[in-house]
C-alpha cells in the first residue's frame, strides 16, 4: 500500500512539474512572439526602436492562429516621405501574422492589417528642412516657414515662406505666402499664391515654378497604403494631422468645425 501511495505522489509531482513547465514555456513563447511582432511592426511602419508597442492579443486561440485583436504604436519621432514627424500615434485592428515565420525569424511576418487610425504632428521647421533636402541639387540653401493660425481673413490659416537660393552665380531671396490644400484625399501640399524674388521685377515665374515644385508633399500612406487624411489643423508652430484607413470606421473629429481645419 505504501509503495502505491509513493508512486501516486511521485506521479502527481511529475504532472505538476510538467504543467508548470508547459505554462512557463507558453508565457515565454507569448512574450517572444510579442517582441518579434513589435519589431516587425516597427519595420513595416518605419518607426525607430524607441517607439512603444502595445498588443491586445485577444484569446489564446487567436494568438496561436496568428491573429491579434489590436495594436497601438506610439513614437515621439518618425520620418515619412522625407519629412520628420512627431508624436505619432498609430492604432491598428485585426492584425494577421505568419506564426511560423515569427517563431523562426525569417521572411515577412505580417500578412494583413485590417484597419488603422493615425495622429501625427509636423513642425514648420521640419517642413522647411525637408524642402531644403528636396531642393539642394538646384541650390536651395534655406527655407523658413511661419504658420499663421486661422482668422476671419484666412479661415484655413496661412503660411509665410522665406528662402535662400544660390543660382546663376549669385544668391537670391525668395518670399511667398500660401496655404495647405488637399490633393485627392491622401496628400497635403502647400499652395503658394503670392510669390516674389527680392529685387527682381520680371522673370520670377521660373523661380516660382521650381520653388513650388520642390515643396514637400505630406503623405501618410507609407504607414498603410489605404490611409486617408481626414483632418488637418494648424497651430502657430505645427500641423496636427489625423488619418484613417479606408477599411476603418471614420471617427467623428473632435476638432471638426474649429479654426485651423484644412478642408
Amino acid at each position: 500500500m505504501g509503495c502505491i501511495q509513493r508512486f501516486i505522489n511521485f506521479l502527481a509531482t511529475i504532472i505538476v512539474l510538467v504543467a508548470l513547465i508547459a505554462v512557463g514555456a507558453y508565457f515565454l513563447l507569448l512574450n517572444f512572439m510579442e517582441g518579434q511582432l513589435a519589431d516587425s511592426l516597427r519595420r513595416r511602419f518605419m518607426l525607430p526602436p524607441s517607439s512603444t508597442v502595445e498588443i491586445d492579443r485577444g484569446s489564446v486561440f487567436d494568438t496561436l492562429a496568428g491573429r491579434v485583436r489590436a495594436i497601438r504604436l506610439r513614437s515621439s519621432e518618425a520620418k515619412l516621405s522625407g519629412i520628420a514627424m512627431r508624436d505619432l500615434d498609430l492604432r491598428t485592428e485585426d492584425v494577421d501574422f505568419d506564426l511560423v515565420s515569427l517563431v523562426l525569424r525569417r521572411g515577412s511576418v505580417l500578412k494583413r492589417v485590417g484597419s488603422a487610425q493615425v495622429k501625427v504632428s509636423i513642425t514648420a521647421e521640419a517642413l522647411g528642412n525637408a524642402w531644403v533636402e528636396r531642393g539642394r541639387r538646384v541650390g536651395l540653401k534655406e527655407v523658413t516657414l511661419k504658420f499663421i493660425p486661422p482668422d476671419e481673413q484666412a479661415p484655413q490659416g496661412r503660411v509665410e515662406a522665406n528662402a535662400t537660393v544660390d543660382a546663376l552665380g549669385r544668391q537670391w531671396q525668395l518670399k511667398g505666402n500660401g496655404s495647405f490644400e488637399f490633393y485627392g484625399n491622401k496628400e497635403l501640399r502647400l499652395n503658394i499664391t503670392d510669390f516674389e524674388v527680392v529685387g527682381v521685377q520680371t522673370g520670377k515665374e521660373l523661380f516660382q515654378s521650381v520653388f513650388v515644385q520642390l515643396s514637400p508633399r505630406i503623405r501618410l500612406d507609407e504607414l498603410q497604403t489605404d490611409l486617408v487624411i481626414d483632418n488637418c489643423q494648424m497651430s502657430s508652430d505645427r500641423l496636427l494631422i489625423s488619418a484613417h484607413s479606408s477599411g476603418a470606421i471614420q471617427p467623428a473629429s473632435e476638432g471638426a468645425g474649429n479654426d485651423g481645419e484644412v478642408k
